[in-house]
């Protein structure tokens, strides 16, 4: 353990080392490897902090999900009645059982309760984060609690009869109610750990595993060669914000170019700020961030490729145009204070907006933010509170038709931009493309393009340290290849802003020029680079 970096160490709790009947408990008093208190011991003596990772539902990266021997009897089932199972990073099959079985929910209740008394026992007080563990579907997020066994069924059945829903469902009510009661049983997992393990439990969060598709089990088996596309899920995490785990990666993978990028994302996207403000990696210097060019804003009930954001070309201007550099985030979570970017462009749809949204964008936009408002499918009363908020501050408002309806509003540092894509004639992925990038070109983002390149970059930011006060925020660059070819990248640097170093890089070449960069990359390489940013 001493050998671990960091100052911080993430331990996951298995349900099934401590009891393989799910009623007798063991830390230790039968087995020294279960005794918990003598791992904290050992961490505190290392002078290490630590966090117990809790899963609700199976835990992918563990046999039978973690669950108890005798209480892993009824199986998770795939909507198509297939074996609901992933590949471990040994490529072992770990098979999933379902939550809904009424003897894994009582021995869950027993397990959270052992635990708690555990720790009262001998006064401890460990740091517990609950984890839903799930993947990535596309950019959709499925948790492994999810589930098609019958042991949901007779469940369902159940709770439907109690409900007060018409005895005949249509296929889309019925998909509803199925998600609903799918929600309702993970929370009701979570409920018992909130109460029981309240003095411990620091947050709840998702957890998405890549390569943790179940789709993985059967492709690999086809073909045992095959290389799971680890990029677009790394991307997903990306434009989700959702905790990205690499448990299920191979080794091999680990140790490519393809692993640095993983530990680049998870060191400082995923740790950052999702456990405790000083949980980063920073290894390989300064608390960077990812930068956000742009934030879209959307019902949570909305599937993400679904929602008008990715059917309107929003979401393929953005990763065409800004790669990485842009966030889904659910519209109800967002807040006006001190932590809000203003250099961002906020982009929303008036008809996901109630009053209390609605009041809050406005303060981003009085406070300096920069919004796109799309007017589409809003109701009377959402475009009449619209139209009253700008007629009693006496906005000017200057009208633009470009391939629609376009009004702008400017207000010191703050630009509200109203569009109604629906009623604009964008016929075409050449046309949604086109009028996104006018839009976003009238916006000043402070920002500088590579150009058309065909491997994966990362950009971060963050706030100059005292070495670096000439600048206004520092840039850093990260390229990869994980090609088998050769490649080189040039690009120009924008005015403002000032190439300062290359970092940590890996069988690669810099060349500078007075405005211009070129690397060369070799197969597996990969390199950071540094740049400052003034007025």
């Amino acid at each position: 353990m001493s050998q671990i970096r960091g100052h911080r160490v993430f331990i996951p709790l298995n349900w099934a080392f401590h009891s393989e009947t799910g009623d007798v408990y063991d830390f230790g008093e039968l087995r020294p490897e279960a005794n918990l208190k003598k791992l904290i011991d050992i961490c505190n003596d290392l002078v290490k902090d630590f966090t117990f990772l809790l899963s609700v539902g199976p835990a992918p990266f563990i046999s039978n999900g973690g669950y108890p021997a005798l209480l892993a009897r009824i199986a998770s089932s795939l909507p198509n009645q297939a074996s609901f199972s992933v590949i471990n990073n040994d490529g072992m099959i770990h098979k999933f059982f379902s939550i809904y079985d009424p003897r894994v929910f009582k021995g869950f209740v027993e397990w959270i309760k052992a635990m708690n008394a555990y720790f009262k026992k001998h006064a401890l007080r460990p740091s517990i984060f609950v984890i839903r563990s799930g993947h990535f579907d596309g950019l959709e997020f499925r948790s492994y609690a999810d589930d098609n066994s019958v042991a949901f069924d007779s469940s369902f059945s159940r709770f439907l009869k109690s409900d007060t829903s018409p005895a005949s469902l249509s296929y889309e009510d019925e998909h509803t109610k199925r998600n609903e009661f799918s929600i309702s049983i993970e929370n009701l997992y979570l409920e018992i750990v909130k109460s029981e393990l309240r003095d411990y439990c620091d947050g709840v969060m998702p957890m998405a595993f890549l390569g943790g598709h179940p789709s993985r089990t059967i492709i690999q088996g086809l073909s045992p060669t095959f290389s799971y596309p680890y990029l677009s899920e790394i991307n997903a995490a990306l434009a989700t914000g959702i905790l990205a785990s690499s448990a299920l990666v191979e080794e091999s993978v680990k140790k490519t170019v393809l692993g640095k990028q993983i530990r680049d994302v998870n060191n400082i996207l995923v740790w950052d700020g999702k456990f405790y403000p000083s949980s980063h990696d920073d290894s390989i210097g300064g608390p960077f961030k990812p930068l956000r060019l742009a934030y879209m804003y959307v019902e949570k009930k909305v599937g993400l490729e679904r929602h008008s954001f990715s059917t309107a070309g929003t979401k393929n201007f953005l990763q065409k145009k800004f790669s990485n550099c842009w966030e889904f985030r659910e519209v109800h979570s967002f807040e006006f204070d001190e932590t809000t970017d203003l250099n961002g462009i906020h982009l929303f749809y008036l008809r996901d907006l109630d009053k209390k949204s609605f009041a809050k964008i406005l303060r981003l936009f009085m406070g300096g933010g920069k919004i796109i408002l799309d007017r589409g499918q809003a109701s009377n009363e959402q475009i009449q509170r619209l139209e009253l908020f700008v007629l009693e501050n006496n906005l000017p408002v200057e009208r633009i038709q470009y391939l629609g309806p376009i009004q702008n509003i400017a207000l010191g540092e703050g630009r509200f931009v109203m569009t109604d894509v629906a009623a604009s004639n964008l016929h075409s992925p050449q046309d949604q493309y086109t009028f996104w990038s006018k839009l976003f070109s009238s916006f000043d983002l402070k920002f500088f393009e590579l150009g058309d390149i065909d491997i994966p970059y990362l950009w971060w930011i963050k706030i100059p340290t005292n070495l670096e006060l000439k600048f206004e925020e520092m840039r850093r660059l990260c390229l990869y290849n994980p090609t088998s070819y050769k490649k080189k990248i040039r690009f120009d640097i924008s005015k403002n802003f000032v190439f300062v170093k290359m970092i940590d890089s890996f069988r690669t070449t810099l060349q500078t020029y007075p405005s211009e960069i070129e690397v060369q990359l070799l197969p597996d390489g990969f390199v950071a680079l540094d740049f400052g940013r003034f007025s």
